[in-house]
């Protein structure tokens, strides 16, 4: 649920990262349905060696998983990257439009300020070329 101090990309990269959640989650239980036997009355019920290896991996950390297991978790994160791409190429052209609204403003600052500069010199000049003629 979006916070009021969210700010609109943030809402939307929540929802775009949810949607790819829920379609690994329903990915996931997926699986686990179809390691399970179904019951009579409907309800599932996982495998002896199911609960032992998922309750392994549980307890597992990352690191002291195997390689087998993190290629796993690879998998499913890189789930996210191309949203995340997207997303740091967006920031990235947003950055460069501000940079470049920026540099205008300061080129035309700078502008004004050498104008300026040039006026005081034009008129040092012209002082001094009035002091010369006394």
């Amino acid at each position: 649920m979006p916070t009021n101090n969210q700010e609109k990309w943030e809402i939307d990269l929540i929802e775009k990262l949810s949607a790819i959640e829920h379609e690994r989650w329903a990915d996931w239980q997926k699986y686990v349905f179809s390691k399970c036997e179904v019951l009579i009355d409907g309800s599932t019920m996982i495998p002896k060696w199911a609960v032992e290896q998922w309750t392994r991996q549980i307890e597992t950390p990352y690191d002291k998983l195997t390689e087998a297991e993190k290629d796993s978790d690879r998998r499913e994160v890189n789930r996210y990257f191309p949203i995340l791409r997207q997303e740091i190429r967006q920031a990235k052209i947003e950055g460069l439009k501000m940079a470049q609204r920026i540099m205008i403003e300061y080129k035309e600052e700078l502008n004004a300020v050498d104008c300026e500069i040039d006026n005081q010199i034009d008129q040092a000049i012209s002082n001094l070329q009035s002091w010369m003629k006394y």
